[in-house]
């Protein structure tokens, strides 16, 4: 689950940006939050998906984080065998930043999303419009 919608109050990335657990019913653009995604499988080591996020599109006043949990792409046969982790290989462009794995949304619908897609801020925090 994305470590914003976590409801462990020690845990929640949402309490660590200053807003509250969010409720589902009260998010704005529900289609394009991700709630839940597939963890590479280098990263599972927990139920929770923090991930790195990348300011993108940019929005001044918010900066990028540095989680280390990554989208799997193990289904994209495209998919380059040197996969880097981290922020760095999203900000840099690296093949893998385009290869796709799942993602479900907060208004129940899942896509085939690219990891520069969903490794954005604006995908992963409930309260960016």
């Amino acid at each position: 689950m994305n470590a914003f919608f976590e409801s462990n109050r020690e845990r929640s990335a949402a309490l660590a940006f200053g807003m509250q657990i969010p409720r589902l019913g009260t998010i704005r653009n529900s289609t394009d939050k991700v709630i839940l995604a597939e963890e590479d499988e280098r990263t599972i080591n927990d139920g929770l998906f923090a991930p790195p996020a990348q300011n993108y599109p940019f929005r001044p006043g918010l900066t990028d984080i540095d989680g280390g949990d990554m989208l799997a792409i193990r289904h994209d046969t495209q998919r380059q065998p040197n996969d880097p982790m981290g922020l760095g290989s999203i900000v840099s462009n690296h093949p893998n930043s385009k290869r796709r794995g799942n993602a479900a949304f907060a208004d129940g619908h899942a896509e085939y999303i690219t990891r520069k897609e969903l490794h954005s801020l604006m995908r992963l925090h409930p309260g960016l419009q």
